[in-house]
């Protein structure tokens, strides 16, 4: 069975890699043997019925192909609509797939964790169990030879003021702490109620995003700041060539069921064609 077909034209970033930078965060490292897949945007328990089950079935049938054929996979946020991580308790809804997770993992596959908007709130579970690395900010690194930025994609561009200073009331520990005094099946209830009201509009938010996005893209890459800029959050899947560098979002796995993929220095878009 085929997993994998090219969604968008495969695309060569041009320009000789750069593989040493004076940012001591960036690691100096060269996958460019290694295969890496990258997801994002998947918001588990956003959805009810047969909706919920097409997302859940075909991660867990994709992380099982990244076993067979993958080196690194990278979840760019929001795998979950809503994740909170209590002392003794995980969501019993979410269980298939952070079993896939942790089955990925024991495998071997190292596994970057990008917290998005949605699935912020962690203390401990995700890294310890479930994934290598847990990363709450942007992050530099090389990956095949190339300078790359990764990250979810929120408040990116620091223009957005005012979802800025929400998003630090969010992710307070004060806040945290509040939160935790609920009882996990009223926090959940009021989670998700949440995220159903901040859904309206979606549509108009989506295309913001994704032009903010583009636009940070371009002015980086045409100045040369990185080679490759990786993000998700908009939920519109793109792969564009700007100045010598390359602007990919993933898109999501909600609606597109995009994802994408690096090997031997090139990056692709791709479309996982059993959803």
């Amino acid at each position: 069975m085929r997993y994998d077909t090219v969604y968008f034209n495969m695309v060569k970033s041009p320009g000789k890699a750069r593989t040493t930078d004076p940012n001591p965060d960036i690691p100096e490292m060269d996958a460019g043997g290694e295969k890496i897949f990258i997801i994002s945007d998947a918001h588990l328990g956003a959805d009810d019925g047969a909706a919920e089950s097409v997302k859940r079935e075909g991660l867990i049938r994709f992380f099982e192909h990244v076993r067979k054929n993958g080196d690194r996979l990278i979840i760019l946020g929001d795998l979950f609509d809503f994740w909170f991580e209590y002392r003794y308790m995980i969501d019993f809804i979410h269980f298939p797939v952070l079993a896939g997770l942790w089955q990925t993992r024991r495998s071997g596959v190292r596994i970057d964790y990008y917290l998005g908007n949605h699935d912020y709130w962690t203390s401990g579970f995700l890294s310890s169990e479930l994934v290598t690395h847990v990363r709450k900010t942007p992050h530099c690194e090389v990956i095949g030879g190339k300078k790359a930025l990764l990250a979810h994609g929120d408040g990116l561009t620091g223009d957005e003021k005012g979802y800025l200073l929400m998003r630090r009331i969010l992710r307070h520990p004060v806040t945290y702490y509040l939160f935790r005094l609920l009882h996990p099946d009223v926090g959940a209830w009021l989670a998700r109620r949440t995220s159903m009201v901040s859904r309206k509009g979606i549509e108009r938010k989506r295309e913001r995003s994704a032009s903010i996005l583009r636009n940070f893209a371009r002015k980086a890459l045409e100045a040369g700041e990185y080679d490759w800029i990786i993000v998700g959050h908009s939920h519109q899947p793109e792969l564009s060539s700007f100045g010598k560098g390359i602007y990919l979002n993933i898109g999501d796995w909600s609606e597109h069921f995009t994802y994408g993929m690096v090997k031997d220095g090139d990056v692709r878009l791709m479309k996982w064609e059993e959803c």
